[in-house]
């Protein structure tokens, strides 16, 4: 019952009441939640849900296969073509298009960074999926999209 005690005392909260929510209990940087959407007007930051509610199913599949070849530590993906029918590469390339329009992810070429990496290789937003070493996906980020304009 400690847990409902301690709801009933957030609700009470004179922060609450007013609409706004005290940044303490946050950490400084959410992808999603509150922080994000709460004073949400068309001019805010999009969060990973307002950019996939505009994207076609397929690319939201081809998004989750990217996501379960991810390196948890940079957020780096290899997703090989090879094996793929003509018309399946097509498709591939539709939806790997999309997901670049919606800023979730990049191409990413040895040339561009420091790291080496496989062909075929993509990174996804470390703004919106959050990896491990996530001060230096950043700077890769920042590269990689300046590479890609």
């Amino acid at each position: 019952m400690a847990h409902t005690k301690y709801l009933a005392d957030i609700a009470k909260d004179e922060y609450w009441k007013k609409g706004k929510i005290p940044t303490e209990h946050y950490a400084p940087f959410s992808m999603i939640g509150r922080l994000r959407t709460m004073n949400y007007t068309k001019n805010s930051d999009p969060d990973i849900f307002d950019k996939m509610a505009k994207m076609s199913k397929s690319a939201i599949i081809l998004f989750n296969e990217l996501k379960l070849v991810l390196n948890p530590s940079t957020n780096f993906a290899t997703y090989s073509t090879e094996g793929m029918t003509r018309s399946e590469k097509t498709m591939f390339a539709r939806y790997i298009k999309e997901l670049k329009e919606e800023d979730l992810v990049v191409e990413a070429r040895t040339a561009d960074i420091t790291d080496p990496v496989p062909p075929s290789t993509y990174m996804i937003n470390p703004y919106m999926v959050k990896c491990i070493k996530y001060e230096r996906a950043k700077e890769v980020w920042a590269i990689l999209k300046q590479e890609a304009s």
